[in-house]
């Protein structure tokens, strides 16, 4: 009986299909392909071809090489936010749909996963940076995006002047919504609370909560806060200049 050994399945990109491969055959044996094959060409798809081989006293056998013509990795690299803080500590791609691949940034200095692609800005230094994504298949593709590593800065204003003039109308603590725990109290010159809240919002206008006054604006003047973070951290304290007109 005639052997034949054909050659294990081949997978090639759409624009660089490759040789077919024929069996190995013992002595005395031709082969031919069965005529219902579709001929492998430059189009995607998957084209099993079937060996019939003979020997010189008619026996036959067959074996297969299954051809797959395939398209290239398509992935576009995507971060929600590109301007990470050095506050953050887990920062993941969205899904890229394309697994097994890797990341690679440049200059060094960002710390990001090389398998998940998420990045710690705590262990980062500031910079600018380039991060790029490698599917590693057999028809990659590769998609960069530039984030930016910035010092994380919590800004507490020190006046309010609520003429809906469009500036310092509200009392805004800027990256206040990287402390999610948050509690303000803010007190009159007296010492007495006139507003609090916890979380704090971003949402004073120089209205009291007090207990005699709810809802009620107050007086220009100076006005004290306490700020907690919740982070275990020292509570922040200062003054506000509230301007009422």
């Amino acid at each position: 009986m005639p052997t034949a050994n054909c050659h294990t399945d081949v997978t090639y990109c759409i624009d660089a299909v490759g040789p077919v491969y024929y069996p190995e055959l013992n002595d005395n044996c031709k082969f031919s392909i069965d005529s219902t094959i579709t001929q492998l060409n430059n189009s995607i798809g998957v084209y099993p071809y079937v060996y019939i081989v003979t020997d010189s006293s008619g026996n036959t056998t067959t074996c297969t090489t299954t051809y797959s013509v395939v398209d290239y990795d398509d992935i576009v690299l995507l971060y929600s936010n590109t301007n990470i803080y050095t506050i953050e500590e887990a920062v993941a791609p969205e899904p890229l749909f394309v697994s097994g691949g890797e990341f690679y940034t440049s200059p060094a200095g960002l710390s990001i996963s090389p398998s998940t692609g998420v990045i710690n800005g705590k262990s980062s230094k500031v910079g600018n940076y380039l991060i790029c994504y490698d599917t590693k298949s057999n028809c990659p593709d590769t998609s960069c995006i530039e984030i930016t590593i910035s010092e994380f800065n919590l800004f507490v204003p020190n006046g309010v002047s609520n003429n809906n003039d469009g500036m310092n109308d509200v009392w805004e603590i800027k990256n206040l919504n990287y402390y999610p725990n948050n509690s303000v109290k803010i007190y009159n010159r007296w010492g007495s609370p006139v507003f609090q809240a916890a979380p704090y919002l971003n949402n004073w206008q120089g209205q009291s909560d007090a207990s005699l006054s709810i809802g009620n604006e107050l007086t220009s003047g100076t006005y004290y806060y306490i700020l907690e973070l919740g982070d275990n951290s020292e509570p922040r304290k200062g003054a506000i200049k509230l301007k009422i007109d």
